[in-house]
């Protein structure tokens, strides 16, 4: 972006990206393409049935906690805007899983 700057560019990564994409001008990448031609299942769930979660891993975990890292395990039902989030103090068993199941069991009832 810096190079880009001295050029007068002004505007943001994002706008940069979206332009360079319009324009085709990213070559192709024949790796990328065969994942294409791979199968895929298309599972329908009637709206609000299916839930949906993620992580995080922090390095940087409260100094008080007297740990390395944590995990953020953040659970939603697709097509809401409800969430649940549950903050595992600590990488070791059984933390990840405790905030996994109580994320789980937050989200679904």
């Amino acid at each position: 972006m810096d190079d880009l700057q001295n050029l007068d560019f002004a505007l943001s990564y994002q706008t940069l990206t979206v332009n360079i994409r319009a324009l085709n001008l990213r070559p192709v990448c024949q790796s990328c393409m065969s994942v294409l031609h791979w199968p895929n299942a298309n599972i329908e769930y009637p709206t609000g049935e299916e839930a949906q979660s993620d992580w995080l891993e922090s390095s940087h975990p409260p100094a008080g906690w007297g740990t390395k890292k944590a995990l953020l395990v953040v659970g939603y039902l697709a097509h809401s805007v409800k969430w649940w989030a549950v903050l595992a103090p600590s990488m070791d068993q059984p933390h990840p899983f405790e905030a996994m199941i109580t994320c789980r069991h937050s989200a679904v009832g």
